[in-house]
C-alpha cells in the first residue's frame, strides 16, 4: 500500500500519515486498514471475559460482513428518531450534567464527556434516568480495558462494569417499553 502512495512522514516522528484527499480515500478503502487485527478481533487481555463479550459486539470496534449489517441496523434505528427531540434532550442533559460535574473536581469534564452521550441515548431508548446514570458510570469503567496499557486492576474493573451493564440491559429488555422519544422498531429491542 505504501509503495503506491505519496506519504508524508515527519522526520522526528515514527508515524506515517497519508498526504492529500485522494491518498486518504485510498487508505481508508484498503483492505489492509482494518479496525482490528484479523487474528485478534478481541484484545487477548479481555477475550472470553465480560468486557470481551461487549467489545466483540461493538459496531465501532470491528469490521467485516457481520458488523457491516450491525452498522446499517444501528444507523437505520437512529434515523428513526426526531432530531428536534434529540437536540432538546441533549441540551437538557448537557445543562444538567454540566451543573453536576464541571468544575467540581479535576475529573468533572471527563465524567461529563462519558455521561452525556450515554444519558442521551439511554433516554432515547426509554431507560429510566437512574439506570442511565449507572450505565454512564459503568461505561466509564468499561473503557478502561481498551488501552493496550491497561493493567490487571483496570481490566478487572472493566469486567465488573461489563457484567453489570449486561445484566442491567438483560433486565431492561424484559420490561415493557417504558418511553423514550420513539418506540423501538418492531415493538422493542431484540436480543439477537
Amino acid at each position: 500500500l505504501q509503495s503506491r502512495m505519496t506519504l508524508l512522514q515527519p522526520r522526528d516522528q515514527r508515524l506515517v500519515s497519508p498526504h492529500g484527499a485522494q491518498v486518504v480515500a485510498e487508505v481508508l478503502a484498503s483492505g489492509l486498514c482494518r479496525v482490528r487485527l484479523a487474528t485478534e478481533p478481541v484484545p487477548h487481555t479481555i477475550a472470553g471475559e465480560p468486557a470481551g463479550v461487549i467489545f466483540q459486539n461493538l459496531v465501532r470496534m470491528n469490521d467485516g460482513p457481520r458488523h457491516a449489517k450491525l452498522k446499517a441496523a444501528v444507523n437505520g434505528f437512529l434515523t428513526g428518531f426526531d432530531c428536534a427531540g434529540v437536540t432538546a434532550l441533549a441540551r437538557r442533559e448537557a445543562t444538567r450534567l454540566a451543573r453536576d460535574f464541571i468544575g467540581k473536581d479535576r475529573d468533572g469534564l471527563d465524567r461529563f464527556n462519558f455521561a452525556l452521550p450515554v444519558q442521551v441515548v439511554a433516554q432515547m431508548i426509554g431507560l429510566p434516568g437512574e439506570i442511565a446514570a449507572k450505565c454512564a458510570s459503568w461505561i466509564g469503567d468499561f473503557v478502561r480495558c481498551l488501552s493496550p496499557l491497561s493493567g490487571p486492576a483496570e481490566i478487572a474493573r472493566s469486567n465488573e462494569a461489563a457484567s453489570l451493564l449486561m445484566s442491567t440491559m438483560h433486565d431492561e429488555l424484559r420490561r415493557p417499553h417504558h418511553g423514550g422519544l420513539v418506540p423501538p422498531p418492531g415493538g422493542g429491542l431484540r436480543e439477537d
